[in-house]
Formats: structure tokens, C-alpha cells, sequence
């Protein structure tokens, strides 16, 4: 089997904020090889506030290691995100977040140059925030613990194909008895494709990312957290 060969730069390009289509669309790229991804929420989500636009960009950053990985690129490029926070963000997200991919592929990522230059876009922290928790839901045991245990004004967030709900997310978010904000999200066709092009393929922070896209959920509803459990 031919070993990938990493990339030089992995960018991160713009994010763009659709409030009507409440819709975000991250953009990136490897070397020259450009990735689109989009993420699409309910209705009951409001992305027109500055807060909750602010915050997407926590999205952007961790959802960008789905396409970092296809090139393991030894520089990573905020572009206009650079900071040192952001940085930060990403360079753990990459060494710790991307550690099983790491191993599987025999990949060294302590290497890798996150660059910090440049000043970040200020985000607006002015929100009303006193509404119940929002609390990612997938079914399992650690989700129905946090549900049962949840205030009444609480809600559960699912992220899952638009197109196809699951019946061991459906039943027993219905007998929680608590609203469904749902999210939903498209992966760039070209990714999805990794080994057809030769690319390295394995597993990433998916916790992560539901966890920024819920936070951005839970601002735009005013809500006060993110609840998660995890075996305890």
C-alpha cells in the first residue's frame, strides 16, 4: 500500500454565517486542495445575534481537523483567525485530538507549526443567558443519565444526516419529555473520499465538534450551558 505523502500548509479560509438559512459554511484548504463544509440547524436556532455568530468560530477551528487529517500538513495557517488563543485551540486539538489517528498512521504531529501572528476578530459577549441546558444526545447511557437529571426548561441536541433519523436516538429522546433542537452536517464530498485519493484517513475529536456546535445552538436560545456526562 503507498504511503500518503503530508502537505506542506493546511489553511483555514473564512467561515460564513447564513442567518436566514441558519446555516454555517467552514472553508479550508490542503496545499491546493480546497474543502467546504456545512453545518445546518433547525428552526428553533437563531444565528442573527452577534454572540452566537461570535462563537462559530470554535466550530470552525475543531471541525477543520476532519480535513487537516487528509494531508497531516506540518504547517497549519489560521489566516485571519490567528491568535494566540486560537493557536492554542488547534495545536492541542491536533496533538491530542488527532492522537489515535496519529498512531494509526504512524504519523509524528509534535511537529507541526501553528502559526499565532496575526490579531483575531473580537467577539461579542453581550447575551442574555438565562434559559435551561442544552444537552448533546445520542442515545447512549452517559446522554439519558444528564437527560433524566435536567431541569424542565433543558432541551437535547441531536446532530445527525438531515435526511435520516435514528430510532435509537428517537426513542428515547422521546421519553425524556424535553424539546429536540436539531443540527446537521455536511461533509465536503472529497474527504468523504479519502482513500480513493490517496489521502490519510482515521478518526477525529467528534465529540469536539458537537460540543462547539451546540454551544453555538445553546447561545443563540439563550441558554446557560452545555450539559455533558461521560460513564459517570
Amino acid at each position: 500500500m503507498t504511503v500518503p505523502v503530508r502537505a506542506r500548509v493546511f489553511t483555514y479560509g473564512d467561515y460564513e454565517v447564513d442567518a436566514g438559512a441558519r446555516r454555517l459554511t467552514c472553508h479550508y484548504r490542503s496545499d491546493d486542495v480546497e474543502f467546504i463544509e456545512v453545518a445546518s440547524f433547525d428552526e428553533t436556532v437563531d444565528l442573527s445575534g452577534t454572540a452566537a455568530s461570535g462563537v462559530a468560530i470554535l466550530y470552525h477551528l475543531v471541525a477543520g481537523l476532519s480535513y487537516y487529517k487528509a494531508g497531516a500538513a506540518r504547517v497549519v495557517d489560521l489566516g485571519e483567525w490567528a491568535s494566540a488563543p486560537n493557536g492554542a485551540l488547534v495545536a492541542r486539538a491536533i496533538r491530542d485530538g488527532l492522537g489515535e489517528f496519529a498512531y494509526r498512521n504512524d504519523l509524528d504531529l509534535a511537529d507541526v507549526e501553528v502559526g499565532d501572528e496575526a490579531a483575531a476578530r473580537p467577539i461579542s459577549a453581550g447575551h442574555v443567558l438565562d434559559r435551561g441546558p442544552l444537552i448533546p444526545f445520542g442515545g447512549g447511557i452517559d446522554s439519558i443519565v444528564t437527560a433524566a437529571d435536567a431541569p424542565d426548561d433543558a432541551a437535547l441536541f441531536v446532530v445527525g444526516p438531515a435526511e435520516q433519523r435514528f430510532d435509537a436516538i428517537e426513542r428515547p429522546a422521546v421519553l425524556t419529555g424535553l424539546p429536540v433542537v436539531r443540527c446537521s452536517r455536511r461533509l465536503d464530498d472529497k474527504i468523504i473520499a479519502s482513500r480513493k485519493h490517496g489521502w490519510f484517513d482515521g478518526h477525529v475529536p467528534v465529540t469536539a465538534m458537537v460540543s462547539a456546535l451546540a454551544v453555538v445552538a445553546a447561545i443563540s436560545q439563550g441558554r446557560n450551558a452545555v450539559v455533558m456526562s461521560n460513564e459517570r
